[in-house]
């Protein structure tokens, strides 16, 4: 996680999935199913102060 905090150009790893420093593909099909990912946001936004709705 350092070295992904600390690369020159964060755009470039926005998002990305990683295993020991090499971006990959995610394995697991629901990490790129977008009703999951609003059920999950929606939820930790409220508690976390953040917009609720996913740009």
């Amino acid at each position: 996680m350092l070295h992904l905090a600390t690369v020159a150009n964060p755009q470039s790893v926005n998002g990305a999935y990683f295993h020991r420093l090499n971006r990959e593909e995610p394995k697991n099909p629901q990490t790129r199913d977008p009703q999951l990912a609003e059920q999950l946001w929606e939820p930790s936004a409220e508690l976390t102060g953040l917009p609720t709705r996913l740009r």
